[in-house]
């Protein structure tokens, strides 16, 4: 009896050690996933660095084959090298077909396969293929925001004391002033439409619909970039006192000055207004599709001169349309940050059924008479006026308004 009971502990020793087989195999597993896991995190945050390398090259306007090396380059510099037998680098702008936004100059494309060492497998199984995809491009994302005015401190940085209505639809209302005093309303209504809400960092007066104590919101098309001069034609000094039809390019003083009334076309194209800024007085009609102007300083692009308004009065009336596609899709007036100069739709002046957004960053957008004023798009301003007896009617469009095309990674598996 006993010597069977000895042949129990030799059972135990083998149990044990297949035991032990089992655990060291267990662990040699879970070795080599980890070593494949930290080998593909390493690969995918490489292939996102190529794949916004490249997205930034195309976003500066350089072509798809200086984006497919930059992204090569900026694949390398996370501590890969190619050439390298055991790594397969690929990257397309624009994406193949089957691959995310194929076809689209504005994406780029990254597929990287590295071979990977398994020391704990057996020789002949030793490499494991790990693969990772990295998409990235310029991401449209429209801000949201119907009326937004973007002084910090100023007391009063939404004011309206018009008796007319400001009525906003399908957009957000944001006053980013941390005044006491940052929205004030001393006569006429504020119509917020379904699902609209209006914000203010600082205080309120007059308002029954204004949150206040909000926190404040970044210049959403701050990332738009001033444009270049290069291939624009330039007009000079343009003064209009009857019907006619303007061209795109550089204007360093445009007047419409019609007595009677006249109409001017705007041909489709930018508009550079160099230092004496826009005047349309006394009955002129402004139409146009396709239109953007850009208010900017005498010597421009330098940061010098003087800066002229941007102004609409006497009742002239503007009825032109933003771009609908290029870089400056959805801008219909933009002023350079360096311009402080007021931007006005004034003495019965008005803009009707105008697509876009009215974008002057460092000035006040003020809207003064006894018209209705509509804009399917947005305003943003340092600070918002309406005075007079002016109605305002703002329909916000996602579709419509200006949005920054930003680099960005838009799939990363």
């Amino acid at each position: 009896m006993r010597r069977f009971g000895g042949d129990d502990a030799g059972q135990m020793i083998v149990l044990f050690g297949l035991m032990l087989t089992v655990l060291v195999f267990s662990v040699g597993i879970a070795f080599n996933l980890g070593t494949l896991f930290v080998a593909r995190r390493s690969l995918q945050e490489a292939a996102d660095a190529a794949s916004f390398g490249g997205a930034v090259v195309l976003f500066n306007g350089g072509t798809g084959t200086a984006a497919e090396s930059a992204a090569q380059t900026d694949f390398q510099s996370n501590s890969f090298t190619l050439p390298d037998p055991n790594i397969a680098f690929a990257a397309h702008s624009p994406p193949w077909a089957g691959e995310p936004h194929a076809g689209d100059a504005a994406y780029i494309y990254v597929t990287v396969s590295q071979s990977v060492r398994t020391p704990l497998l057996p020789a002949e199984g030793g490499l494991t293929s790990v693969t990772v995809r990295s998409t990235a491009g310029s991401v449209r994302t429209p801000s949201g925001y119907a009326l937004l005015a973007l002084n910090a401190t100023a007391p009063s940085s939404l004011y309206l004391f018009s008796t007319g209505a400001t009525t906003v639809s399908n957009g957000d209302v944001q006053v980013d002033s941390n005044s006491a005093t940052a929205a004030v309303k001393t006569a006429g209504s504020f119509v917020l439409n379904t699902g609209v809400t209006a914000r203010a960092v600082g205080g309120q007066t007059g308002f029954t619909n204004m949150q206040t104590g909000q926190a404040s919101v970044a210049d959403p098309l701050s990332g738009y970039l001033r444009p270049s001069l290069s291939g624009l034609t330039p007009h000079g000094n343009v003064t209009v006192l009857s019907s006619t039809t303007l061209d795109p390019g550089t204007y360093k003083n445009l007047i419409i000055n019609c007595v009677f009334g006249c109409t001017v076309t705007f041909n489709p194209g930018l508009y550079v207004l160099l230092g004496g800024g826009l005047q349309a007085i006394n009955t002129a009609t402004l139409s146009g599709t396709g239109v953007t102007f850009f208010n900017t300083l005498q010597n421009y692009p330098t940061e010098t001169g003087s800066c002229g308004a941007v102004t609409i009065a006497v009742n002239s009336n503007v009825t032109i349309s933003a771009p609908t596609s290029g870089y400056y899709s959805g801008m219909l007036f933009f002023q350079d940050p360096s311009c402080t100069q007021m931007l006005a739709i004034t003495a019965n002046g008005s803009i009707t059924s105008s697509n876009g957004s009215i974008y002057a960053p460092k000035a006040t957008v003020e809207i003064a008479g006894t018209n209705t004023i509509s804009i399917g798009g947005q305003i943003i301003g340092d600070m918002v006026w309406v005075a007079g007896g002016a109605s305002v009617n703002i329909n916000y469009d996602t579709a419509t308004v200006a949005s920054p095309n930003l680099p960005a990674l838009v799939s990363t598996p």
